[in-house]
């Protein structure tokens, strides 16, 4: 896929992977700069056992703003284990979550995890419903900690807090545990 725009050049898009029986989900959040309000999404479609692959313009227009909630309230037992939860964002298409990992030279109780000793396999809402994860990714640990994404099924409207659950490898004892963060929603029916 490609984007393009008047103060941007083209960029190739290599993201998509399958997100349903007959859908793909390709994700954008890797831009280097904010997507315009109105844009146009060239699509190169390949098929298997088809010479040539299709070519798509598609006009896109934002027609929604994202709910941004920037440092949420998080549980004492989650930051002891190192994370930050720095904003969680919630669209009409998907809930991203964005955290990062602090260094382990501050983790002075030793009790921070590796990003290889945690994972968030889904997410749910106050009444029960679950929101699938369909992507994400993490930086590689430096001395400065390691930023982390996951990104969701989209929240319902009526959904008024989101329940993160953070599944950890290994606690005191050695057995994994799960701290979860509940983040309150703004009312975002129309």
């Amino acid at each position: 896929m490609m984007i393009t725009e008047e103060y941007q050049t083209t960029k190739e898009l290599n993201d998509g992977r399958p997100a349903g029986e007959d859908s793909v989900l390709v994700s954008m959040n890797l831009l280097q700069s904010e997507l315009p309000s109105q844009f146009t999404l060239g699509v190169k479609l390949t098929v298997a056992g088809v010479e040539q692959p299709f070519h798509f313009d598609v006009p896109v227009e934002i027609n929604a703003e994202p709910v941004v909630i920037e440092k949420p309230k998080m549980p004492d037992t989650l930051a002891q284990r190192g994370f930050v939860v720095d904003k969680v964002v919630v669209t009409p298409v998907t809930t991203q979550v964005f955290f990062h990992l602090r260094p382990k030279t501050e983790d002075t109780a030793n009790t921070f995890v590796h990003p290889d000793d945690f994972d968030m396999s889904a997410t749910r809402d106050e009444q029960g419903r679950v929101y699938q994860i369909l992507g994400g990714q993490g930086d590689q640990v430096t001395e400065l900690g390691s930023k982390q994404y996951y990104i969701f099924e989209p929240v319902s409207p009526e959904a008024k807090a989101l329940k993160l659950t953070y599944n950890v490898a290994g606690g005191p004892d050695g057995k994994p545990y799960s701290i979860e963060m509940e983040v309150p929603l703004p009312d975002r029916q129309r």
